[in-house]
């Protein structure tokens, strides 16, 4: 490799992503890294996906079940009580007391109230729940709807010994194996357990085909040093996310120039202007140059968010088979009704007849 030329006096200097490590320190000699590295890791986008009942999400099926009990509780009770209490004989109705729990459940104002103080106790109750209830819904539909959830519940290396279900990768024969495989740190020795319990799907041979194996699975992680990650982000198609920023151990000390041992001037002077480019923000001008305004996938990152936030067919599609439904059910009714209409009119003369020719 580089570092092999070098040393055997085949190249002067090695100039790529060469990560500073003790172990290549004591055969060259490195620069001042010109490039600061973490570890990271990039995973496959997660898509949100809204099927015919996305609707009722916000309320678990027991919760459901326990509005629709209640609501046929309240409209007993007011159907009850209004048998009870003349003042309420507007709500004798058991259909019109149901439909007076609907229309408070939706925040629709009622044809006719309680007024009694007892039916208007139970009536206060249920206004109280139905505010709550439609507060809590509202919130969490437009949470459902409008937030993309197809962000990797993790905040940095650690939290994926969290998610059994997730394989997650290193190249082999790198630094970055040599930190998982030496390591001192108690959780990076726990996911380098994991990863050489799977080699093969943890081990990749190369950087394209760790990046592979991320856009094509939704349970692989595949693990890096930030820069190339970032490079990767940037490419198309398009379709991986990064998180970095970890408090994670480091690879090493950064990329830097490797030197033959001998070469201290020479390392010297590139160090200290590699330093002064740090300092003048010359290194941080190519850094976005190179990285964020040669990015292909900014105008990618834009429309999805953007996206993110829109309402379509797909997040709505149950809500209107829900409302169709119901006008569907309402004019079967009224079908039903103009049919009986002649035959209510046929049997009532016929009855009419019947007793008149009795007396």
């Amino acid at each position: 490799g580089m570092i092999g030329e070098v040393v055997n006096g085949v190249a002067d200097m090695a100039v790529a992503d060469l990560t500073i490590t003790p172990l290549r320190s004591t055969v060259v000699t490195f620069t001042a890294p010109f490039l600061n590295a973490e570890l990271g890791m990039i995973y496959r986008k997660r898509e949100n996906e809204f099927g015919w009942w996305t609707f009722v999400l916000p309320f678990s099926w027991q919760v459901w079940f326990l509005i629709f009990g209640s609501l046929i509780a309240t409209a007993l009770c007011l159907f009850v009580m209004a048998h009870v209490h003349e003042e309420d004989s507007h709500l004798r109705s058991l259909s019109g007391c149901v439909y007076f729990t609907l229309a408070c459940l939706f925040a629709q104002g009622p044809e006719s109230y309680p007024r009694t103080i007892s039916s208007r106790i139970v009536a206060s109750c249920w206004w109280f729940l139905s505010l709550m209830l439609l507060v809590l819904y509202t919130a969490d539909l437009t949470s459902t709807f409008t937030i993309d959830k197809g962000e990797l519940a993790v905040e940095n290396l650690e939290d994926l010994l969290t998610l059994p279900e997730v394989h997650f990768g290193i190249v082999k024969d790198t630094a970055i194996q040599e930190t998982f495989k030496f390591t001192e740190f108690v959780p990076f020795q726990m996911m380098w357990q994991r990863m050489i319990s799977f080699p093969e799907m943890s081990l990749a041979e190369t950087y394209r085909t760790g990046l592979q194996k991320a856009q094509e699975n939704d349970d692989f992680i595949f693990i890096d040093e930030t820069p190339n990650l970032e490079y990767m982000v940037g490419q198309p198609p398009c379709t991986v996310n990064m998180i970095s920023g970890s408090n994670s151990p480091k690879t090493g000390g950064g990329y830097g120039f490797a030197l033959p041992q001998t070469d201290w001037q020479w390392v010297n002077k590139f160090s200290v202007e590699l330093i002064r480019m740090h300092q003048t923000g010359y290194l941080a001008e190519l850094h976005r140059k190179w990285y964020d305004m040669r990015s292909l996938c900014n105008n990618n990152k834009v429309l999805s968010t953007s996206e993110a936030g829109n309402i379509n067919l797909d997040k709505m599609k149950g809500i209107f088979v829900f409302f169709g439904a119901g006008l569907a059910a309402a004019l079967v009714h009224f079908g039903m009704t103009m049919a009986m209409k002649p035959v209510r009119g046929k049997l009532g003369s016929t009855i009419e007849k019947s007793v008149k020719g009795s007396f």
